[in-house]
């Protein structure tokens, strides 16, 4: 079914077929994929696409599951400008409807974000006091973590 969500097959119909069946997959098994969907949303013809609905539908029914890789999986990919625009609506409808799970996730994001910020100054330091100046700071950063996160 993935091969029908590739760019060469761009019959609605055919596309839609294949998200019904990619549907018809457990969680645990959707979520092995999720990184192939995510990819075949690059294909799709407009913003609002039966991919797009059934993976966003999912991930709010599951979100312990399939909702985290997806909404990773979408924000690795805002880089891109060809995609920038369609992954973040679907970042936006995710969390907008999430519910608590926002919570854990903005939580990952502000710990993601400390430690990227640590990573570029500890690059802007001579390559001898790199390594110094990163346990340093990871040490500063350690007591401004959350107790938990994932």
């Amino acid at each position: 079914m993935l091969q029908l969500l590739l760019g060469r097959y761009s019959d609605p119909v055919v596309r839609e077929f294949a998200v019904h069946e990619v549907n018809k997959m457990r969680d645990n098994v959707l979520k092995e994929y999720l990184l192939q969907l995510v990819q075949a949303l690059k294909y799709e013809p407009y913003h609002d696409s039966p991919l797009l609905r059934m993976l966003l539908r999912r991930a709010l029914k599951s979100p312990n599951k399939v909702g985290h890789t997806l909404f990773w999986l979408l924000r690795s990919e805002m880089h891109v400008p060809d995609i920038c625009e369609r992954f973040g609506i679907a970042l936006e409808i995710y969390l907008k409807f999430c519910g608590t799970h926002q919570t854990y996730l903005y939580r990952e994001i502000t710990v993601n974000s400390m430690i990227q910020d640590v990573a570029e100054r500890t690059t802007k330091q001579p390559k001898k006091k790199q390594n110094s100046y990163a346990r340093s700071e990871l040490a500063k950063l350690n007591m401004l973590l959350p107790a938990t996160f994932t």
